[in-house]
């Protein structure tokens, strides 16, 4: 008995010196570029920390709340990173490592000029949705930033045509100021003015297409049936 209660505190004691032992170090990764970050987001060391009264930066202060969201991203992308690796069964030395770079290109909004342009427009309409496409094309042109070609324009337009084909015209008119040769940017004018029953309109845009590319099948598709129509 006596040997049996010596050997239960002998045990409580060794739990006791080993729940006063300082708990292992939290393993962290390797400290990320904060140079890299800031180039890859195109803003400067206050975007994420906090500027003093003499200008200078606070480093440890965490008033700046986009300092957490950076910490978040930093975790994320390494998820992403050993998810890769995993998936491909490859060690990371040899897969595509996701970096800031990778999403934001210069930009603090990671998302595409065609999200962004359509946010706009399904806000406030084609007159906001230019003037934000044309303040971003004024900025980022040349850069690997944006896709500017032909297609951003059109895809917004295809989206909201049903709905709101006088605000898809606004913006393929946009589209045409800087590919005049356009003929998909002219036919899916031609559509937007059949819905609304436009068809004069409609003609003359598909026509427009034509002229452009005389073998566009789907403006020749649609000048056809509207040819039909007014026959009957």
């Amino acid at each position: 008995m006596v040997r049996v209660v010596m050997t239960l505190m002998a045990v409580l004691m060794a739990g006791a010196v080993w729940a006063q032992e300082p708990a292992p170090p939290v393993r962290r990764g390797p400290r990320p570029n904060m140079q890299m970050m800031a180039e890859a987001l195109g803003v400067t060391c206050s975007y994420c920390h906090v500027a003093t009264k003499t200008e200078d930066l606070d480093f440890r202060s965490e008033a700046n709340p986009r300092k957490q969201v950076a910490r978040l991203m930093v975790a994320m992308t390494a998820d992403i990173n050993a998810s890769v690796s995993a998936a491909t069964l490859k060690p990371p030395s040899d897969t595509a490592q996701v970096q800031c770079m990778t999403c934001h290109r210069g930009r603090t909004d990671p998302r595409t000029l065609q999200e962004i342009v359509l946010s706009v427009v399904q806000e406030g309409g084609p007159v906001p949705a230019i003037a934000r496409y044309r303040e971003l094309r004024e900025r980022y042109y040349g850069r690997d930033a944006y896709d500017f070609s032909e297609r951003t324009l059109l895809a917004v337009a295809q989206q909201i045509v049903e709905r709101g084909p006088d605000a898809a015209i606004a913006l393929l008119n946009v589209n045409l100021e800087h590919f005049p040769k356009s003929a998909d940017s002219w036919t899916m004018i031609g559509i937007a003015h059949t819905r609304k029953l436009r068809n004069d309109d409609a003609r003359a845009a598909f026509t427009q297409a034509l002229a452009i590319n005389p073998k566009h099948s789907v403006a020749e598709g649609y000048l056809y049936q509207l040819q039909q129509y007014r026959r009957k």
